[in-house]
Parts: C-alpha cells; structure tokens; sequence
C-alpha cells in the first residue's frame, strides 16, 4: 500500500514543474513503475522543459553510493534529445555500409539477390512510416492550434472567477504547467516539420561505381539512413504526442473544475442577491 502511495506521488510530481521526478533514460518521462526507483530517478526543485532540451535546477541523481556525495548534485542539467537520441552521422553511416560490405564478399549472387529484396521492401515500408509520421505531425499541429483557444478562454475564466482569491494562485500554476506542455508539443512537431535533408545513395556514384556489389550496397546504406530517420522522428512525435495528451488531460480536468466552481459562485451570488431583495422589500 505504501508503494502504491509513494509510486503515485512521484508518477504524479512528474507532470510538475517543482519537485520534478524524471528518468534520464528516457526522456525525463517516467512511464513505467521499474523506472520509479532510487537509481533511475533524478529529484529536481525546479524542471523547465523547452522542446528538445529539459533544463533542471537544484537536481539531484544517484551517482556515487554516498547520498552527501557532491557528484550526486548540481546546480543546473540539461538533457539534450539531439545529443542521447539523435539521428546518426553520416560517417557512423557509412562506416556500417563498409562493414556490411566485408559480409558480403563472400556470399552467393542467390544470396545477395534474395538481400536485396529483402532491403528493398524494408526501404518501402520506411518511407510508409515517415509518410505516417508527417501525417501526425500535420494532424497534432492542427490539434495544438484549436487547444490553444481554450487555453486562453481558461486564463480568461480563472482571472474571473479567482481575481482575488488565495487558490488563484495554484491555478495559474495548473495553468502554466498546461502552457509549457502545449508550446512543448508544439516546438517538437516543429522541429519535425522544419528537418528536410536526408542521407541517402546518390545516382552518379551508383552510375560511376565499378564495384560489383554498388548496388546493395546502395540499398543498405539508404536502409540504414531511412531506418535511422524512422527512429528519430517517431521519438519527436512521441514526445510531442506526450506533451499534448498531458495538456488535454489536465486541461479538460482544469476545465470541468473551473466550469463547477463557476456556477457554484453563481448561485451563491444569486442567492445573496435574494435575501439582500427580501430585506429590502421588508
């Protein structure tokens, strides 16, 4: 039962921007409870996501086995996405193509035949999935567009209905967590949409090669590069579809809440009018 409790406090302060828990492993999202644990957690007072880069203040992660070790603190950290899960570099690329390469010096022409099919079809069913994936990065930026509206009708709303209040304070704070999740979403699927260049085999040296082989050679390189592509962007979407779902689902809770309490002070402020006519008319 205390587990329960103490995994839902930190699954919980982990959609906060104090008192953030995160896993650098993956992301700073905690989606499993095998990542809940003393190693994998990093404890910070303050967590200021900006799209690709979570920068963290006062943070603390488990590094040396002393807990007052100073290497298990500092002062700020940034978890940069392009750096741990960026896309491979052209020459990381091209020293696996010269790998694949020496494989396959030695086998049958059937069996390089039968590769290249087999590459071939996987370069297709690639390209399927960017095409899947710029069709998601269209689709959320028309969702983070409308989101955005009722955004403002809610910073509209809450200036309302807590002007003055001491719980105006907390809910502004709800507010800007929603804020940060959404420009979040947002600076992600832009930075899907602004990528344009890709690695791949060029005609002329497929046309100017001698190599017996340039062929499938061609074809693993634009596999690897493609598959690579794959990898990366769909980690972009995730975390733009991360950001939107927690925006939504705080959002309408935040929302429903607010609508509530509205009507509550509405009927308390009709109800104070009445007495107020009664004794008057008295």
């Amino acid at each position: 039962m205390i587990n329960n409790i103490i995994y839902l406090i930190i699954k919980f302060l982990n959609y906060s921007l104090l008192f953030h828990t995160s896993d650098d492993e993956n992301f700073d999202t905690l989606e499993v409870r095998q990542q809940c644990v003393h190693q994998n957690l990093r404890l910070s007072l303050i967590s200021i996501p900006f799209g690709n880069k979570n920068y963290y203040i006062f943070t603390f992660k488990k590094v040396a086995s002393n807990f007052f070790n100073k290497e298990n603190y500092s002062f700020l950290f940034i978890l940069d996405y392009d750096v741990k899960w960026g896309r491979k570099s052209p020459d990381f690329i091209e020293n696996k193509v010269r790998e694949y390469v020496e494989n396959i010096e030695n086998q049958s022409a059937e069996k390089i035949k039968e590769q290249e099919e087999f590459l071939k079809q996987r370069i297709t069913e690639n390209n399927e999935s960017m095409s899947t994936i710029r069709n998601k990065i269209t689709h959320y930026t028309t969702i983070i567009f409308a989101f955005a509206s009722a955004l403002v009708y809610l910073f509209s709303k809450t200036s309302v209905v807590y002007s003055s209040n001491a719980l105006a304070l907390i809910y502004y704070y709800i507010l800007l967590i929603i804020t940060v999740q959404v420009v979040n979403s947002a600076l992600f699927l832009r930075k899907g949409m602004l990528i344009s260049s890709f690695y791949q085999s060029s005609f002329k040296e497929l046309r100017t090669s001698t190599y017996k082989h340039e062929l499938i050679k061609s074809f693993y390189r634009d596999w690897f590069a493609k598959n690579d592509d794959v990898r990366y962007f769909a980690g972009i979407v995730k975390n733009a579809e991360k950001c939107l779902y927690r925006a939504i689902c705080i959002g309408f809770t935040f929302f429903m809440l607010i609508t509530l309490l509205s009507n509550e002070d509405n009927k308390t402020d009709k109800h104070h009018f009445s007495d107020v006519y009664i004794i008057q008319y008295l």
